[in-house]
């Protein structure tokens, strides 16, 4: 086991799991915070929820320049919210200083959801496809001699620089997703190189079919299992549930609150939740 990544959410019994094991410290293991849960936690204290989405719209942003504007923004709410966000290194919640990439652009503990969501409308397509009819609409420039230094620009106003051989990219994405962004893709067109050059090698077909090409023994027929000597198990009887489905044990935080219709409605007059401007309980006494 080595550069393992594990995303969860800061909850004492699993710090004190990984604190306490040797084989989950660098360089065998690497914790991360998920991002939802951050977000989560920031809203039980302070009770916003335009701060908690733009909190989590941070954690989210690959690009420095990008994340380091928006976070003064967000630390300019309050001193209190300075306070706090400072407390959580930048490195642990946002993909803008996921330095090393080891979250592969996962930012919660849902990674199927998150996976799902990521491949919809684009499955079985080539991963450089994906972003290889950004790149036809890219300007590119050259600068230097060695063909490996690039500005790209990508329209409205906005170009990246781009380092073929660092597998660098000024937008954050490659770095993020370790695969070729659209300003990677057109920068190796420019100079004909493959773009499939610079997908991480955790995508390549082989491994995937690596992944799964472990041998199972078939079971066969079960009276010809051979018994096995030592302790017999026994069912506890008490521990039988009862029919039906189980009621849930889990317990629930802010991230289980259902938000209704209602509630995301905003008045137009006091802009708060809940009620619209024919309902604000502020019109009477402005009329």
């Amino acid at each position: 086991m080595s550069n393992i990544c594990l995303i969860f959410d800061r909850h004492r019994s699993i710090i004190s799991a990984v604190e306490n094991n040797p084989t989950w410290q660098p360089p065998n293991a690497y914790h991360v915070f998920c991002i939802r849960h951050i977000a989560s936690n920031f809203n039980q204290k302070f009770r916003n929820e335009d701060l908690k989405r733009m909190l989590k719209n941070l954690g989210y942003t690959p690009a420095m320049v990008d994340f380091e504007r928006n976070l003064a923004s967000f630390r300019d709410s309050s001193p209190q919210i300075a306070e706090w966000i400072d407390a959580n290194p930048k490195e642990k919640w946002s993909r803008a200083y996921d330095i090393e990439g080891r979250r592969y652009g996962h930012m919660t503990t849902n990674l199927a959801e998150s996976v799902n969501r990521v491949l919809k409308g684009a499955r079985n397509m080539p991963i450089t496809a994906l972003n290889r009819v950004d790149a036809t609409s890219h300007h590119v420039r050259a600068y230097n001699v060695e063909h490996t230094e690039f500005e790209v620009d990508a329209g409205w106003e906005r170009s990246y620089s781009v380092n073929l051989p660092q597998r660098y990219c000024q937008c954050g994405k490659f770095k993020a997703f370790k695969y070729p962004c659209s300003h990677v893709v057109a920068a190796a067109l420019s100079v004909r190189q493959s773009a499939f050059t610079y997908v991480d090698d955790v995508f390549l077909i082989t491994n995937l079919v690596e992944a799964y090409s472990f041998p199972w023994e078939p079971i066969g027929n079960e009276e010809e299992i051979p018994e096995i000597s030592g302790a017999k198990i026994i069912p506890d009887s008490t521990m039988l549930h009862a029919k039906g489905r189980p009621k849930s044990t889990r317990i629930r935080n802010e991230m289980d609150e259902v938000e209704t219709s209602q509630s995301r409605i905003r008045c137009g007059l006091c802009k708060e939740r809940g009620h619209n401007h024919r309902r604000c309980p502020s019109r009477g006494r402005n009329d």
